[in-house]
């Protein structure tokens, strides 16, 4: 897939391990290596953005790792201290009121690794921006 190609090594990381078997162990059967807080919530967030978008295409897109659906549908990037999703102007409108707790500016929310990450709101913004790239009027 073009996501493994990408420049963020933290994103490649959760890639591979969240592909890995779920028994604990990897497909060489050796013991899975313990994640860092960065590799862990990237890896989570893009299992929780896949379930809720699945007919989205991983891509390369303004250097930036993104789910595409007729254009972009939500990007992300693991960094040093936050996860950063950027669903558009569009879903962080539609999910201000829930988002205000967190550093947002008018297209991206920054998610810090010392707080809990709330997958499930990444994947109701995916499941949104998902249902208004199809076209369907959508109330978060």
């Amino acid at each position: 897939m073009l996501i493994s190609t990408l420049i963020n090594a933290f994103a490649v990381c959760a890639i591979a391990l969240s592909r890995s078997l779920g028994n604990g162990h990897n497909v060489t059967g050796r013991a899975k290596p313990a994640l860092t807080p960065c590799a862990r919530a990237a890896s989570t967030a893009l299992r929780a953005i896949r379930a809720a978008a699945p007919e989205a295409e991983e891509r390369i897109s303004y250097r930036m790792p993104c789910y595409w659906q007729g254009g972009p549908l939500m990007y992300f990037a693991a960094m040093k201290h936050h996860l950063g999703i950027y669903p558009t102007a569009s879903g962080m409108a539609a999910f201000r009121d829930r988002l205000a707790r967190y550093k947002t500016s008018k297209g991206a929310v920054q998610f810090p690794y010392g707080k809990p990450i709330p997958y499930d709101l990444i994947a109701e913004m995916a499941r949104f921006r998902a249902l208004e790239k199809r076209g369907n009027e959508v109330n978060p």
